[in-house]
């Protein structure tokens, strides 16, 4: 069953208010998907009442940090910093991401901000991505009538993704309602293997079209986080195609999937500052 990850934005949108709060995007990024990315953050965000500016700034650190430094400063309700960084300043991403306020942390990307995700609850702000697959899990809970608990106990949860940004602070949670969460990265031997025996898996590599129907067991539940650009298509991590849909017992499409709660999610952090 495909998981229509826009009717979960929609539920989102209906249960929070941000009108007349301001966002402010920077792009230090030529990325093109990051960059579709943030203007339809500002697209969607206008069009429920915030106000959204997006400010691009030069390959310079000093630039950069100066102008979260103003903003944290500022009226301004809420800081986003798209990701990735310039390739000259991917190496200062931790460190660019620790000058904004834990106040205005929109992306729930701080320390202060993953620290939440030790002692998960609702209505703190942990990462947006996070928080949109959590959200789709809901969904799912929902769905099968149970509760999150009952549903994640005893289940194997691969995530393919071992950054601060995705896959630590999800491990964190998720290992909350005792499931086996394994992280991997693209240092992992056996990811065959693992995607075999796999209940849940949550693949976040940014790479596009790696696994197929046939790398994973029948039934189970296949979050694709990945929403790259490639010859005009957009692709996730798993080839999509009807024996990947037959082959799952829930699936999040791409597009449509998990990026529309992402931005979503993202909104409810801001709602929440």
């Amino acid at each position: 069953m495909k998981i229509n990850g826009k009717e979960i934005a929609k539920k989102i949108y209906q249960s929070i208010n941000v009108k007349g709060k301001k966002l402010t995007i920077i792009l230090a990024t030529k990325d093109t998907s990051s960059v579709k990315y943030s203007y339809l953050k500002k697209q969607k965000g206008e069009e429920i009442g915030a106000i959204v500016n997006i400010l691009e700034i030069r390959e310079d650190k000093n630039e950069l940090i100066e102008k979260i430094s103003d903003l944290n400063h500022s009226d301004t309700t809420g800081i986003i910093i798209q990701l990735p960084l310039h390739l000259s300043l991917l190496s200062y991403t931790e460190e660019i991401l620790e000058t904004i306020s834990p106040k205005k942390d929109v992306d729930g990307l701080t320390s202060y901000s993953l620290a939440n995700t030790f002692n998960y609850s609702s209505n703190k702000i942990i990462p947006a991505t996070v928080k949109a697959v959590i959200k789709i899990l809901e969904e799912i809970v929902l769905i099968e009538q149970v509760e999150m608990n009952s549903f994640l106990k005893s289940k194997n949860v691969l995530i393919i993704n071992n950054s601060n940004l995705i896959g630590k602070p999800l491990a964190n949670i998720l290992s909350q309602y005792d499931s086996t969460v394994i992280l991997a990265n693209k240092y992992t031997p056996n990811i065959k293997e693992l995607l075999k025996v796999a209940d849940i898996i949550v693949s976040a590599t940014g790479k596009g079209s790696l696994f197929r129907a046939e790398d994973i067991k029948n039934n189970s539940v296949v979050i694709d986080v990945t929403s790259v650009i490639e010859s005009d298509k957009l692709l996730g991590d798993f080839v999509h195609n009807d024996l990947l849909i037959e082959k799952t017992k829930y699936l999040t499409p791409v597009p449509g999937g998990v990026g529309p709660v992402t931005i979503a999610s993202l909104f409810e952090n801001l709602s929440l500052l």
